[in-house]
């Protein structure tokens, strides 16, 4: 099980493993909710860069289930059992970002 887990991971590519790196590098960057931003330095990576990557990966992470969905369908381009994990993942990660930063854009509009 394992072994097919990272062959699975190793067949989504390239690109969407960078995808998928910059989901969690989100996750990982959230800034406490009603944290001021910071304009220069290493921290603006936190309060700025990554609140404004966010909204954009969620964005990219649909558009991609959605065109693993139409690649699904075309047998063609390679076993559906791949693009199953891209949806499954997509929305995975979809969920979590959005979960993990409602919270500080809600301290945001408040």
């Amino acid at each position: 099980m394992q072994s097919s887990f990272w062959h699975g991971l190793r067949d989504l590519g390239a690109l969407r493993l960078m995808l998928f790196t910059g989901a969690v590098l989100c996750v990982l960057l959230r800034p406490a909710p009603g944290t001021a931003a910071v304009f220069s330095g290493w921290a603006m990576v936190p309060t700025l860069i990554a609140p404004i990557c966010t909204p954009l990966i969620i964005a990219v992470l649909g558009l991609d289930a959605m065109m693993a969905r139409v690649m699904m369908t075309d047998s063609e381009h390679g076993p559906p059992a791949r693009y199953r994990l891209a949806i499954r993942l997509d929305l995975l990660f979809v969920i979590v970002l959005i979960a993990w930063w409602l919270p500080y854009f809600r301290a945001i509009g408040e």
